[in-house]
């Protein structure tokens, strides 16, 4: 998280960079690593490639929904006091993560297909509780960091057989959500208990553009394409509020100004019950502009590449199919507390790494999915007190569920 501090308010404005990173929206894709830009042939290709809509010959509804847990461990450094015990602990969120609907188009000579979704485009939700227990003084500190929210995006789009086996697709998503960050301290002396918290709220607005490219190459080979456009998130209606109950309005102009982006993807089906998919996105986030006021700064992030490879194999039923899916990719994050006492407070990236895998139950009415995904992610903060980094791991599982109806 980024730091602002304002004349107004003596506390700091935080921009999540989480709002950069797409959600995994689908348990199939989810389940095969996201790998599913070359595939992209059901609801959920608004997602993932718009111009995959032409696969889909049917009109069809879906729904989906995700549930994130997990586990928080810090590890001390050496030189800290010996009589002082630290836990941590995280709570567990549940989220809307996509509403689509597919219809293709009554035209005779073209192959188009029309898509309307709700879809959750960065999923803000989160909980975790630092605890630190002084056995010298018997008293204890409960800190807690509770985020609640999600950036969304209502998104209609097209998908049009320009050619045999090559299709474009395109859509435009309104962007819209809120986020609600809330700290609070409790402090616990003697039995004597202090509580102190102060809270953040503010909304997000844009508009964006995506442009896919979907070309079935061969009978074993899909190859596919999809570009975001430059837009600009603003941050509106941003306000603070102090354990007193204190409300005070930041009135500055804030937005963050994201670049072109890419994902690139290769799908090959060796065998008519296999797919193997690879996809790599391309996220230039050195080129990211935010703007605070009258200060404008790029370069705040590193560029956040990722690598993703997926694997669907099909067991045959007499009325239905069974796939099972398993994927795994790597998500550059971005942490900014680590360096929180020197001035640019740009903090370090670290490497996150993602164990995918589910299951489906297709018939020729519906198709349910499931897909967990294992999140390990390690790296050092100093919590505010320099020269003295913790070690931190989170381990963290998403749960998501979807159906989709073949009206």
């Amino acid at each position: 998280m980024l730091a602002l501090n304002t004349p107004l308010v003596a506390q700091s404005f935080q921009i999540d960079p989480q709002i950069l990173y797409d959600s995994q929206n689908g348990p199939r894709a989810s389940a095969m690593g996201g790998a599913y830009t070359a595939i992209a042939n059901d609801a959920t290709a608004l997602s993932w490639n718009p111009a995959g809509l032409p696969e889909i010959k049917e009109t069809r509804s879906f729904i989906s929904s995700s549930l994130v847990f997990g586990d928080l461990e810090i590890t001390p450094p050496q030189q800290s006091a010996n009589n002082k015990t630290y836990r941590a602990s995280r709570a567990e969120s549940f989220s809307l993560d996509y509403i689509g609907f597919i219809i293709p188009l009554p035209l005779e000579k073209t192959n188009v297909v029309s898509s309307v979704a709700v879809r959750n485009l960065a999923d803000l939700n989160d909980e975790y509780t630092i605890s630190t227990v002084d056995n010298g003084t018997n008293s204890s500190v409960d800190s807690t960091f509770k985020s609640r929210g999600g950036l969304f995006t209502l998104s209609a789009g097209l998908g049009v057989e320009v050619i045999k086996d090559l299709s474009l697709g395109t859509s435009l998503n309104f962007i819209s959500g809120k986020k609600d960050f809330r700290r609070q301290a409790s402090t616990n002396v003697s039995n004597n208990k202090i509580e102190n918290w102060t809270s953040w709220e503010n909304k997000y607005s844009g508009f964006s553009i995506d442009f896919g490219v979907f070309w079935r190459a061969s009978n074993i080979l899909c190859l596919g394409s999809k570009m975001t456009f430059p837009h600009k998130i603003n941050f509106t209606d941003v306000s603070y509020t102090d354990s007193d109950n204190n409300k005070r309005e930041l009135n500055a102009d804030i937005y963050l100004k994201r670049p072109i982006s890419f994902s690139y993807g290769l799908a090959l089906q060796p065998a008519r019950n296999l797919i193997l998919a690879f996809d790599f996105n391309q996220r230039p986030w050195r080129k990211v502009i935010l703007n605070m006021g009258d200060h404008e700064n790029d370069r705040v992030y590193e560029n956040a590449h990722s690598f993703h490879i997926g694997a669907e194999y099909t067991l045959v039923g007499k009325n239905y199919l069974l796939p099972w899916r398993i994927g795994f990719y790597t998500e550059p994050e971005q942490i900014f507390d680590y360096a929180a006492a020197e001035d640019d407070e740009k903090g370090e990236q670290v490497s996150s790494h993602f164990i995918t895998g589910g299951l489906g139950l297709n018939t020729r009415k519906a198709q349910f999915g499931l897909s967990v995904n294992y999140q390990v992610l390690q790296y050092r903060s100093d919590f505010g007190v320099p020269l003295s980094p913790f070690d931190v791991k989170h381990s963290k599982f998403r749960i998501n569920f979807g159906l989709e109806i073949i009206i």
